[in-house]
Formats: C-alpha cells, structure tokens, sequence
C-alpha cells in the first residue's frame, strides 16, 4: 500500500508537471498495474501495454475503415461491449484490447478522431506501466522470503479442511 501510494503521488504529480493532454491515464495505468509482487506486476504492465496498444490501432482501423456511420458504430459497440464482458475473465490482455476499442469508439460519439486518442492513451498507459516496474527496480519485494510461509500456510488450510471434512459425523457417507 504504500509503495503504491508513493508511486500515485508521483504519478498525479508528473501528470500535472508535464500536462499532457489526457495524463490521467498514467495514474489510473499504475494503479491498475501496480501489485503486491513483481511477477504479477510485471506480467499485467506487458499485457496492459500490449493490449491497449492492439485496442487502439484495432479501433482505429475499424473506425477508419468500415465504421463510419453511427448505427454501424453502435453496433461496433455492443460488439466490443459483449466481447470485453465474455473475454476479460478469460485472458486479461484481450480484455484491456476490447476495452480500449470500446472507449476509442465511444469518444467518436464526442467528436474525437481515433488517431487523436492515440498517442496520448498508449504514452499514458506506458509511462504508467513503466512506473509500476520501475517501483520494483526502486523498492524491491523479496518474494523469495515470502513463498515457503505462503506455501506452508496454504498447506495447512488444506490440511485442516481434509480434517474438518473427514471428521464430520452429520456428512452422509458412502462406502463403495
């Protein structure tokens, strides 16, 4: 919690030094990116990276291409809109690709051309994934410490669960 404080803080205030048009994005990217180990860290920065830079030239090119008129972008989204509730859960790199088709294409409704969403939502979202992993380069988590309690614990639950499951005498049982 508080190496994610501390990298919010910079964050914001890189975003209000720099004012990059549309900045949020950074803070919101690391928030989102940043977790308690580095595998997992890492792993959601490459494919939040990833996705939303394949989001955003998938939406651009649609847009662009075969989408122009309002009912067909409508229809675009609910496309985008049922693909990114059905595939998050599935893979989260194809969901964060869905969902930032899905906000490209609901800011045309506003007047703004795919490529002007572009370079700010892909710098954004990379600065703030960046600034996750470099918080690990910084403030480093041993993991290796961390594991054998983790598993041991883990061990133990199941262990007192089996325990609790065979010594229960209102549970039916069958004998084969």
């Amino acid at each position: 919690a508080l190496r994610c404080s501390v990298c919010l803080a910079i964050a914001v205030a890189g975003e209000g030094i720099v004012g990059m048009s549309h900045g949020f994005w950074i803070p919101m990217t690391t928030a989102i990116v940043l977790k308690p180990d580095f595998a997992g860290t890492f792993s959601f920065g490459l494919l939040r990276v990833i996705g939303t830079l394949l989001g955003l030239a998938l939406a651009t090119a649609l847009v662009h291409f075969a989408f122009g008129a309002e009912w067909e972008r409508i229809a675009l989204l609910a496309v985008l809109c049922y693909g990114f509730r059905q595939l998050t859960t599935v893979h989260y790199g194809i969901g964060v690709m869905l969902l930032t088709a899905l906000i490209v294409v609901l800011l045309t409704f506003e007047g703004m051309a795919p490529g002007e969403t572009m370079p700010a939502r892909a710098l954004g979202t990379s600065i703030g994934s960046a600034l996750a992993l470099l918080a690990y380069v910084v403030w480093p988590t041993w993991e290796r410490g961390r594991v054998r309690p983790a598993l041991a614990d883990m061990l133990d639950a199941y262990r007192r669960y089996f325990l609790a499951v065979i010594e229960d005498s209102t549970r039916v049982r069958v004998d084969i």
